[in-house]
């Protein structure tokens, strides 16, 4: 268990998830939705080729992956409902230890009162955090940046509609998972993975007007320090059947999903005159924010348009301000998005999604020290700061029994010219086997090391193309 709170510290993971045919609006079209079963087993199957050469040597560009997953909802003894996703992956080139999430795992009671929940819940406290997938309010599985995964907060849930329209939703918890990442080691004071989505601390820094090499250790942290983390939330949602408007308010105050960094900079003068080095001991702490969200919007059931503004006000760390820090800054999300249903001749069961975000800066709780740069890594929180998207999702031969499903999505990143383009395509061949091809393109303007660099910079060596099956017991 300390192993995989360590790999939490410093990078990412997510589940590349096979879909079926059905496609919700409320995620990302060209992650194509599975289909709800009461009671699911399924494995995957998928072989990735990168077409460009890595950023380390050492990374593979080809990976097999094998999945696994079950998922299993219903009523148990007592009368409790309860829900359960398990989700597994195995990247054979990438490591020798599996990958293991859960999203959802929960009993939940109902009664006139609501119903109350306990575990680990998904729920939707912000659709633009779902939307451009930032985890923000929940954890995520990260495996690469393109698919992430969503995970539940743990705790204690309760969920009431009041009125008509009116639906009241608090959270409070004792304990803390944040974001799960990649496997990693450290050799010979330097972050190494295989997995190509890696993105380890600056190896170099400059000082006295000279390229230094950095060596790092890992001060592991301590299982109760990052567990025994509680917070809580509320959110108020309001609606009108008739009128389709709507109306959410989220408030949180709770631990970052992602663990902040300090480094302790030991300068050896004799390193630095002689040898060329600094060596820097990591250590990680768990920060807490205030979290508001204001969303609003209008749907019917061929279109819909939101604006969403999120306020992500860090709280200062209990962190020694002798140690190098990793940014914490006052942040503000502001978006929009418009869907709706194309009506072409035969492209009638398709949607589209237009979808822009900006963010803007307030005041740095901390960081900003001689080398607070170099802890940049795969746990730094957002990708994004300008960028607008589109997206497509389109059944194709529905009637033929064997359905085709696409999804493409066009992200632009203005602040470093940034482009990505991302494909799927899903065959469900039978009822339980299904077929999917992918492929994503990454390109930018900025060099691909650039310290505080987007997505698009630091990944834009990933373009691959993808084919994998699934089968649905």
């Amino acid at each position: 268990m300390l192993k995989a709170l360590t790999c939490l510290c410093l990078s990412f993971f997510a589940w590349s998830s096979v879909a079926q045919p059905s496609i919700s609006i409320k995620e990302p079209l060209t992650t194509l939705e599975k289909r709800e079963l009461p009671r699911r087993l399924q494995l995957k199957l998928f072989q990735y080729s990168y077409l460009s050469d890595p950023i380390l040597s050492n990374q593979p560009s080809d990976v097999t992956a094998v999945g696994v997953g079950y998922r299993d909802q219903g009523q148990a003894t007592l009368g409790l409902d309860y829900k359960m996703d398990f989700q597994g992956l195995f990247a054979q080139q990438e490591s020798d230890r599996p990958y293991v999430t859960v999203p959802d795992f929960y009993l939940a009671h109902s009664s006139s009162l609501g119903t109350v929940s306990l575990g680990r819940k998904k729920l939707q406290w912000s659709e633009f955090d779902e939307l451009w997938k930032l985890g923000i309010w929940q954890p995520q599985a990260r495996w690469d940046y393109i698919h992430p995964q969503t995970q539940g907060l743990t705790g204690l849930f309760w969920e009431s509609q009041l009125a008509r329209g009116f639906q009241l939703t608090a959270f409070a918890t004792p304990v803390f998972l944040p974001d799960q990442g990649p496997n990693f080691q450290l050799v010979d004071g330097q972050f190494r993975s295989q997995n190509r989505w890696f993105w380890g601390p600056q190896v170099q820094i400059e000082v006295l007007d000279e390229a230094t090499e950095t060596r790092y250790s890992l001060d592991r942290p301590n299982e109760a320090d990052v567990v025994l983390n509680g917070g809580g939330a509320l959110q108020a949602r309001f609606w009108s059947e008739r009128t389709g408007l709507w109306l959410t308010a989220s408030h949180a105050f709770k631990p970052i999903n992602q663990l902040h960094l300090g480094g302790d900079a030991r300068y050896d003068i004799a390193n630095v005159l002689n040898e060329n080095a600094i060596d820097v001991e990591i250590s990680t702490e768990v920060a807490y924010h205030q979290l508001s969200t204001i969303e609003t919007g209008w749907k019917n059931p061929d279109m819909g348009a939101s604006l969403s503004v999120t306020r992500d006000a860090p709280l200062k760390p209990e962190m020694s301000e002798d140690l190098v820090q990793s940014n914490l800054i006052e942040t503000y999300f502001t978006g929009l998005q418009f869907e709706h249903r194309l009506k072409l001749g035969s492209l009638r069961n398709g949607k589209v999604r237009y979808a822009y975000m900006k963010t803007f800066y307030g005041d740095q709780v901390s960081g900003g020290n001689m080398i607070a740069s170099n802890l940049d890594t795969s746990i730094s929180r957002f990708n994004f700061e300008d960028v607008a998207m589109i997206e497509l999702g389109q059944p194709l031969f529905a009637a033929s029994g064997q359905p085709l499903t696409l999804g493409l999505k066009y992200m632009y990143s203005f602040p470093e010219d940034g482009q990505l383009i991302s494909g799927q395509i899903h065959w469900h061949t039978t009822r339980n086997l299904s077929w999917v091809a992918l492929v994503d393109v990454l390109s930018s303007r900025e060099a691909t090391n650039q310290v505080g660099s987007g997505l698009m910079s630091r990944y834009r060596a990933n373009d691959r193309v993808a084919i994998g099956a699934t089968y649905v017991f």
